[in-house]
């Protein structure tokens, strides 16, 4: 993963949170563009898949990812 793509990433969280639209569920899997590159970013939204987080993989396919979403 490019890693100079991580703080696009965290404001698109930000964006997606702070936008009024409904979040998306958890666990769902959202499509995300960033400049020219796509992202498929699962939901984390709920305290048991947060505390998961990226736990038990492997690894993550490039343009994949994961989406922490809080309350606050």
């Amino acid at each position: 993963m490019n890693f100079q793509l991580i703080p696009a990433l965290v404001l698109a969280g930000v964006l997606i949170q702070g936008c009024g639209e409904a979040v998306p569920a958890d666990g769902e899997i959202e499509k995300v563009r960033i400049g020219n590159q796509d992202f498929s970013l699962s939901i984390s939204s709920s305290n048991a898949t947060r505390e998961q987080g990226l736990g038990g993989r492997t690894e993550l396919a490039d343009g994949e990812g994961m989406l922490f979403v809080f309350p606050d």
